[in-house]
């Protein structure tokens, strides 16, 4: 998913406030690109480099706030649903 992609569907969330959308956002991508920078420093040619740049930001890429959250939903949705079925289990 693309980095625009990922920072509107945070930004969509009802569920965060303002700062916990940023925090969430910005401590993801700032671990990333220290260890992605880390790499870059440590190569020793070229072509090295250009290789740590491709994978950093592949890597940066690879960060999904988003899909935790809707795993998370997920399972509240499924406990929910087992909930209503043993209250109406219960009463019947």
């Amino acid at each position: 998913m693309h980095l625009k992609l990922k920072v509107d569907a945070i930004d969509a969330r009802e569920d965060l406030t303002p700062a916990e959308k940023n925090k969430q956002l910005k401590t993801k991508r700032q671990k990333k690109l220290r260890k992605q920078k880390e790499a870059i420093d440590a190569a020793t040619t070229d072509a090295a480099v250009d290789k740590a740049k491709e994978a950093g930001t592949g890597e940066i890429a690879k960060v999904n706030p988003v899909a935790k959250e809707a795993a998370k939903k997920a399972i509240e949705d499924e406990l929910s649903e087992k909930e209503k079925k043993q209250s109406t289990d219960v009463l019947t």
